[in-house]
C-alpha cells in the first residue's frame, strides 16, 4: 500500500437495458441519448478499504432517471452526498431513498434507478467493505453495527440519515482545493462522512423517550410547514396548534426528520426558491417573498444547501435545457 490516495482508471457504457455500467476500475464518462454522465473513483491509502468518488448527470430533461449498474460486488457499505441539485433512487428490492437522507445503503445487488429532478446533478460518493469497517472499530465491533452487516451481506439495506450541513461544507471545501493535499483532503472528508453515519448506527437503540402521538406531531408539523409555502409557521404556534410543549414538539420534530425545525422549514423554502428561480422569478422577488432579510443571506442559504449560488444554479439548468 503506497502512501498516496491511487485513482481508480477504467471504462464504463451503456447496458443493453439502456443503464450505465460502471466497470470494477471505477472511473467512466457516458455519453447515451441525451444524457452526459461522469463517474470518478479514488481509493483512500490511508483508510484501508475506503473509497470516495465523484458523479456528475447533464441532461436537457429535467426530470431524467437513470439505471447505474456494476462489476462490483455488494459486500460494502456506501453513502451519497448531493453537491449540486438532489436525486432519489430505488434498490431492486423497492426500497427508495432520499438525497438529503441518504445515509447508509448497501445494495444487494449492483443495480439502481436514480432519479434527478434538476437538468445538472452533482454528488459524492463515499463507500467502505465490510471488512474493513470491521478493521476501523477493532475487536469491539458495536452490536447494532455488527448486526447491520450481517444484514447487508444477506440483502439490501437502507438506514436513512441526514447529514450535517458542515459536514457538506467540509466535501465542497476539501473538492475546492487545487494544492498538492487535495487527495488527502478529499480522503479525510470522506472518511469523516462515512463515519458521522457509522456512529449514528452504533449509538442506535437508545430510548428515545417519544410517545406515539408526539411522533405524529413531528410529521403533522413537517406537512403543515411543506403547505404554508413562503411563511412556514414558527415552533410556537406549530406547538400551540399541535397542543406540545415547544421543547417536546422540537425534540420529536428533530428525532423524527434529522434535522431542527428552523432547518426543516429552511429546507422547504428552497425548494420553493427551485421551483421560483427555474419558472424565472427575479432573485430579489423570491428572497423578499420567502423571507430573506437582504439577497445576500438568500444566496448564502441557497448555496449552503443546493452547492451554488442561485443566479449560476438557474444559468446551469437554463443551459442544460438549450
Amino acid at each position: 500500500m503506497t502512501g498516496r490516495s491511487s485513482e481508480r482508471t477504467g471504462r464504463a457504457a451503456p447496458s443493453e437495458r439502456g443503464a450505465f455500467y460502471i466497470d470494477v476500475d471505477g472511473q467512466a464518462k457516458v455519453h447515451a441519448g441525451e444524457i452526459d454522465m461522469a463517474h470518478s473513483q479514488v481509493a483512500a491509502p490511508a483508510a484501508g478499504g475506503l473509497f470516495w468518488s465523484v458523479t456528475r448527470i447533464q441532461s436537457p430533461d429535467p426530470n431524467h432517471t437513470v439505471e447505474v449498474t456494476g462489476a462490483r460486488g455488494t459486500d460494502y457499505l456506501f453513502t451519497q452526498v448531493p453537491l449540486i441539485g438532489a436525486f432519489r433512487a430505488e434498490m431492486t428490492c423497492g426500497t427508495q431513498v432520499d438525497s438529503e437522507l441518504a445515509g447508509l445503503i448497501s445494495p444487494g445487488a449492483p443495480a439502481m434507478n436514480f432519479h434527478f429532478p434538476d437538468a445538472i446533478s452533482e454528488g459524492f460518493g463515499v463507500e467502505a467493505s465490510f471488512e474493513a469497517i470491521e478493521r476501523w472499530f477493532g475487536a469491539d465491533v458495536p452490536r447494532p453495527v455488527r448486526a447491520v452487516l450481517r444484514r447487508a451481506a444477506r440483502g439490501s439495506y437502507h438506514r436513512p440519515a441526514p447529514l450535517p450541513n458542515h459536514l457538506r461544507e467540509t466535501v465542497r471545501d476539501a473538492l475546492a482545493s487545487r494544492g498538492p493535499l487535495r487527495n488527502r483532503l478529499v480522503e479525510g472528508a470522506a472518511l469523516l462522512v462515512l463515519s458521522h453515519h457509522l456512529e449514528a448506527l452504533a449509538e442506535e437503540g437508545r430510548p428515545v423517550g417519544l410517545a406515539p402521538h408526539e411522533i405524529r406531531a413531528a410529521q403533522e408539523a413537517h406537512a403543515r410547514m411543506a403547505a404554508a409555502g413562503a411563511s412556514p409557521p414558527g415552533p410556537t404556534e406549530l406547538a400551540l396548534s399541535l397542543g406540545l410543549p415547544v421543547r417536546r414538539l422540537a425534540l420529536a420534530y428533530r428525532e423524527v426528520h434529522g434535522h431542527t425545525l428552523l432547518q426543516g422549514a429552511d429546507i422547504l423554502r428552497l425548494e420553493l426558491a427551485r421551483r421560483s428561480l427555474l419558472a424565472g422569478k427575479p432573485i430579489k422577488a423570491i428572497a423578499d417573498e420567502l423571507g430573506y432579510s437582504s439577497v445576500s443571506n438568500f444566496t448564502a442559504a441557497f448555496r449552503r444547501r443546493i452547492g451554488l449560488p442561485p443566479r449560476q444554479w438557474r444559468d446551469l439548468q437554463s443551459r442544460a435545457l438549450l
